[in-house]
């Protein structure tokens, strides 16, 4: 208002001066945030108005006036986002949201004590001990990344839950674990672990009698994993004293007195972490040679063609040879005999080999043939069958 004074009247005058109006923005801000993570901020000013500069205030006592800013909270709860902006118009405006920070999961693992970092045997477990970081949240996620390019992914996972994997090759190995909760939170926990090279105990072996009162064990090395053959071995058979040749390149060999039941293993090992051993039972048997032939028939008439049967009591491992009157019957090996006695009239021999390794053991037994011979076709009841020809 105005006043003008004259010397006739006064007027007064009344002049319309400018009004600010308050404009209203809006801010960007997710509802809900994890704890640690970067939460991005920004405003946006009424249609055709920019924003020339702001205040921000985070809730936390920490503050920005960058106009689109970034901010991590340090503690989970709910916090008030305050913005003072000053618009293109020259005009001011104040906004504010509310956002809730969420705690992480708490991802954790330990190593399952059956498992077994020596390479040619490894089978490595975790077991999984992640939690929630409350009641109210759940664990819907977890990423086991195993180092080598490998991985195992659940969408399900529990507390306690193995997580189980074998690797190719030694080598030392990052492992991370990250799990995921239903706010979309994650946290992830890491390790190392180092797959040992290793030697795997293997070996064969074979026995045989070496005389009549001990046997030869021999032994032949098959572990694998040592490439340059020159780890390190011990050989444990029955009692006999330790021994450490390689015996890769052919058969080691020991005498072994007596029956038996033993073993044999193998220890082998690159280094004193990855030892490996291998064994196998070993059961020998000496049994008592026979001393002497059982013969089911000790006579006959000649010309009688029948079979008579010769036995020893049963021996094992041994290589029998037959003979009947010198004769060898080669397809004869065991402990029992057939042969015929359709033989001339007269003694006849029976004669056992029985080959024990580096000794041999004869054993001998007689049968006879009774006569008379024919010397033409005729039928005698007299003889030792009646209505039987003689020839």
């Amino acid at each position: 208002m105005v006043k003008i004074k004259s010397k006739m009247f006064l007027v007064t005058v009344f002049l319309a001066l400018p009004v600010i109006i308050r404009a209203q923005g809006t801010i960007q801000v997710p509802a809900r945030e994890c704890l640690g993570n970067l939460t991005s901020l920004s405003y946006t000013p009424p249609s055709g108005l920019t924003l020339s500069s702001a205040s921000w205030s985070f809730g936390d006592g920490f503050t920005s006036t960058n106009l689109a800013p970034v901010h991590t909270y340090a503690g989970k709860g709910t916090y008030t986002i305050v913005i003072q902006a000053l618009l293109s118009n020259n005009t001011t405006a104040t906004d504010s949201a509310t956002i809730e920070v969420f705690g992480l999961p708490k991802a954790g693992f330990y190593m399952d004590v059956k498992s077994d970092s020596c390479l040619h045997r490894n089978k490595i477990c975790y077991i999984d001990t992640s939690r929630p970081a409350t009641g109210g949240q759940t664990i819907t996620g977890r990423l086991f990344v195993w180092g080598d390019g490998q991985f195992s992914a659940s969408t399900s996972p529990l507390y306690g839950q193995g997580i189980c994997h074998v690797y190719a090759l030694p080598d030392l190995y990052d492992l991370r674990m990250e799990v995921t909760d239903t706010f979309g939170c994650k946290n992830s926990v890491a390790t190392s672990l180092n797959i040992i090279d290793d030697i795997s105990a293997f070996f064969k072996f074979r026995k045989k009698f070496y005389d009549c009162n001990s046997s030869e064990v021999c032994v032949l090395n098959l572990s694998y994993g040592d490439t340059t053959k020159l780890g390190n071995y011990e050989w444990h058979i029955d009692t006999a004293a330790i021994d450490t040749t390689r015996a890769y390149s052919g058969f080691k060999c020991i005498n072994l007195t007596g029956s038996k039941n033993s073993f044999i293993s193998l220890v082998a090992w690159h280094n004193t972490i990855c030892i490996d051993t291998f064994t196998l039972p070993l059961k020998l048997v000496v049994d008592p040679l026979p001393s002497k032939l059982e013969l089911s028939d000790t006579v006959a008439c000649f010309a009688a063609d029948m079979l008579a049967e010769v036995s020893m009591h049963a021996v094992s491992r041994d290589t029998i040879h037959w003979y009947v009157d010198n004769g060898y019957d080669p397809f004869k090996t065991d402990t029992l005999e057939y042969f015929s006695m359709k033989k001339s009239p007269g003694n006849h021999e029976i004669r056992a080999e029985i080959i024990r390794g580096r000794c041999t053991t004869v054993l001998r037994t007689y049968f006879k043939v009774l006569g008379p011979v024919a010397n033409m076709l005729f039928i005698d009841g007299d003889q030792c069958f009646s209505n039987r020809p003689v020839y």
